[in-house]
């Protein structure tokens, strides 16, 4: 959730932290794959 605000909010260094803590804690992977796919999204 926290890393989806942070995209929608434009802070998408921010949301790119967040989705490697995830990564490197095992998280879920559909939120991990979720929250990959919005970033890419903004940067095209």
């Amino acid at each position: 959730m926290a890393g989806r605000l942070a995209v929608e909010g434009g802070n998408t260094q921010y949301a790119e932290k967040i989705l490697q803590t995830m990564i490197d804690t095992n998280q879920d992977e559909k939120y991990v794959k979720r929250l990959r796919e919005k970033l890419l999204s903004l940067k095209k």
